[in-house]
């Protein structure tokens, strides 16, 4: 049953904290995704847990046992790379046998984990070509399975599906989740792709300046972000700074640069707090009246319009404040731009946050 924990690791550049006191625990069989923009900290994260960045304070443990003084070649950890890193004047089996000949596993033992992590990457028939004689999923494939043909305890994967185009990102998506669950090994993947984090991990560690901002599973993360660095980077949200001049039942009025917003969450604000309102692109409307109701309407003025297949965003203006609004497409119902409308979205779709 392997564990990680982190606690408290801390690893600095000269002034710049690239991790700053970080306390995660990956349980047994999880599939954990550090998700954040460039220069975040995950990537230092990731090589700190492999023993490639030593730390200035905290510890990694892996069932409990400290390994943060261990070097690279002691720690069990599979490690599947961007770049795949697969040695060019090696066969797939050659390359695939390399860590297990490292740890002088015998011949018979090296044969039969080959074909193993072969199969579980669906490439038996591909053990004596070489790298250069692979497409680009099938260089992936073989990187995931070098990783997992020494039976880590730990498996990790820096950005792994960067280098591939859209439509075998997708079919990769699902071939490493099925790899890592029919293997059961606990997983910790880099990325800055919210994407590929909502659909692969079980939970998520969004990263923001070498912290941890929020952990949880993706759809939590995605419905109730808990600060507005999160709700701006995961989806698409529309974040309207505001104070709250009312709370009544758990409900708040809240005032902006574009008027009063009545009958919103409050986490956990109270009157006078400087907010941040936030509600998912998707979750607003667009009508040419008003209407009746509860939620927050807001007049605006289409200025931008974004043709996206299944969707049309339209980036609209009221007042000081911009909202964005993605509706499913009707060809028939297509605003014009400088199109006057009413915005408005259902007040239990709408959060506000305690403004950082």
């Amino acid at each position: 049953m392997t564990q990680l924990t982190l606690d408290k690791i801390t690893k600095r550049f000269n002034d710049v904290h690239a991790i700053d006191a970080v306390s995660l625990t990956v349980a047994h069989g999880e599939l954990m995704c550090l998700l954040g923009p460039s220069g975040c900290g995950k990537t230092t994260t990731l090589r700190a847990i492999a023993g490639f960045e030593s730390l200035d304070a905290g510890a990694v443990r892996i069932d409990g046992v400290d390994i943060t003084a261990m070097p690279p070649e002691q720690r069990n950890i599979g490690i599947v790379f961007q770049s795949y890193a697969l040695f060019p004047h090696m066969t797939v089996g050659e390359n695939i046998a390399f860590g297990l000949k490292m740890r002088r596993r015998s011949a018979s033992e090296i044969r039969t984990a080959v074909a193993e992590a072969l199969r579980l990457v669906r490439l038996g028939d591909v053990a004596a070509r070489l790298p250069h004689q692979l497409s680009g999923g099938q260089q992936q494939r073989v990187a995931l399975a070098r990783a997992i043909a020494i039976r880590p305890q730990l498996l990790l994967l820096d950005e792994p599906l960067s280098n591939l185009d859209a439509k075998l990102r997708d079919e990769m998506r699902e071939e490493i989740r099925r790899v890592q669950r029919e293997v059961g090994i606990t997983a910790i993947m880099v990325t800055h792709d919210q994407s590929e984090a909502l659909s692969m991990a079980d939970r998520m560690a969004v990263m923001s300046s070498g912290r941890i901002v929020q952990v949880d599973t993706p759809a939590a993360i995605y419905r109730r972000p808990t600060h507005p660095f999160v709700a701006g980077f995961i989806g698409q949200a529309n974040l309207l700074p505001g104070r709250v001049v009312a709370c009544d039942g758990g409900m708040a009025t809240v005032a902006t640069a574009a008027g009063s917003l009545r009958g919103v969450a409050v986490v956990p604000p109270t009157v006078g707090s400087a907010v941040v309102c936030v509600v998912k692109t998707e979750h607003v409307s667009l009508a040419a009246t008003p209407g009746e109701g509860p939620g927050p309407r807001l007049p605006v003025r289409v200025d931008a319009r974004s043709f996206l297949g299944p969707t049309v965003v339209y980036t609209c203006e009221s007042g000081a404040v911009r909202i964005i609004a993605a509706l499913p497409h009707r060809s028939d119902r297509l605003l014009e731009l400088g199109t006057r409308a009413w915005a408005s979205w259902e007040a239990q779709d709408c959060l506000v946050l305690e403004a950082e």
